[in-house]
């Protein structure tokens, strides 16, 4: 005889039962609530997954305003480079105007030097001369003297000893100002060589 399971009345069970399950009711209960725990514990797992995503993506987007971030003050830090490059050359530039006028002063105060140094011997060479016009002589003198001063005005930048004033041709205009004025770029860390503005500093 075959045997046979009472299944009354029809449960998930006896439909289980009917495709092929052979253990009891309480183990289909049991194995029915481990696979709730076990989807349970997949269903945890993906949403931990997806807050995990989640947390990523605002990772990611955290990045990459950092990146734009960065990328914006590094094009910030060119500009101002190119800009710190331009002014470097102007400076340049001028100094080399500079210390083409200083060069061109320092030869007109020599030039001017020589001449007072002439007009003072040609004026102690004509005594006879000036004796019978003394207002020719007095004329040079005066001339004599005018060139000495602007020698030593273009020279060391004063007059009679006295610093000369801003309203005075040679005022920042005198080969001592340029003097002094190479010196104050050289402790700067700027120097010219070989016409060229260079810029010292330690690596």
């Amino acid at each position: 005889m075959a045997n046979t399971i009472d299944l009354g009345p029809v449960s998930a069970y006896a439909i289980a039962v009917k495709h092929g399950y052979s253990g009891t009711e309480a183990q289909w209960v049991a194995e029915q609530r481990a696979y709730v725990t076990e989807a349970e514990t997949y269903k945890n797992a993906a949403e931990a997954a997806k807050t995990a995503a989640q947390t990523a993506q605002t990772g990611a987007e955290a990045a990459q305003t950092g990146a734009q971030t960065a990328q914006t003050a590094a094009e910030g830090a060119r500009d101002a480079a190119l800009t710190a490059k331009a002014g470097a050359e102007s400076a340049k530039s001028s100094a080399d105007t500079d210390a083409s006028l200083a060069q061109s002063y320092a030869a007109n105060a020599e030039t001017y030097k020589n001449n007072a140094a002439t007009s003072a011997t040609a004026a102690a060479g004509s005594a006879t001369a000036a004796a019978s016009s003394e207002s020719t002589a007095t004329t040079k003198a005066t001339a004599a003297a005018s060139s000495a001063e602007n020698a030593e005005a273009y020279g060391a930048g004063t007059r009679g000893g006295e610093d000369v004033g801003s309203s005075d041709p040679a005022y920042h205009n005198n080969a001592k100002y340029y003097s002094e004025l190479a010196a104050s770029l050289s402790n700067l860390g700027l120097s010219v060589v070989d016409g060229m503005l260079c810029v010292t500093y330690e690596a």
